[in-house]
C-alpha cells in the first residue's frame, strides 16, 4: 500500500511540474524560405503561438542548412530573443537583426 501511495504522489508530481513551466512561457515558432537552385538568400519568418507573424529577416547571401544541428540550434536561440523582445515591447522595430546576430 505504501508503494501505491508513493507512485501515486509522484506520478501527480512529475505532472504538475511538467506542465507549470509550459503556462507561462510562449514558445512560437520559425519557418525558412530559400530558393534552392540560386542559394542567394535566406527569409527567416518567426511566428507566436497564435500563428502570427512578428518577425520576418532576410539574409543575403546566406543559405541556411537546416540539416545541421548547430544551424537549427541558432534559429531557436534566435526565436528565444525575438519572443523576449516581443513580449516585453509588444512589438519589434525591425531594426534588429536577431538571426544575423546568433549566425556570427
Amino acid at each position: 500500500m505504501k508503494k501505491i501511495i508513493v507512485s501515486i504522489s509522484l506520478l501527480i508530481g512529475i505532472g504538475i511540474v511538467g506542465v507549470v513551466p509550459a503556462l507561462g512561457q510562449s514558445s512560437g515558432y520559425w519557418v525558412t524560405e530559400s530558393d534552392i537552385h540560386t542559394k542567394q538568400y535566406t527569409i527567416v519568418h518567426f511566428y507566436n503561438d497564435a500563428n502570427v507573424q512578428i518577425y520576418e529577416e532576410k539574409l543575403d547571401g546566406v543559405f541556411l542548412n537546416l540539416k545541421r544541428k548547430k544551424t537549427v540550434q541558432q534559429l531557436n536561440a534566435a526565436l528565444d530573443k525575438v519572443m523576449q523582445n516581443w513580449i516585453s515591447n509588444r512589438g519589434l522595430s525591425g531594426e534588429e537583426h536577431w538571426v544575423a546576430a546568433m549566425m556570427k
